[in-house]
């Protein structure tokens, strides 16, 4: 029972991280982009 309940909490939390981790990618993306406009 007490592993069933860690299992899914640990589940969630994985599926938040990735989804942080992903918007993360794409927001220093889109600021390299606009440092490399700014230079040029």
């Amino acid at each position: 029972m007490d592993l069933n309940i860690y299992l899914i909490i640990g589940g969630i939390i994985g599926f938040v991280l990735a989804f942080v981790l992903a918007t993360k990618q794409r927001n220093d993306k889109k600021a390299k982009n606009e440092q490399q406009s700014d230079k040029a």
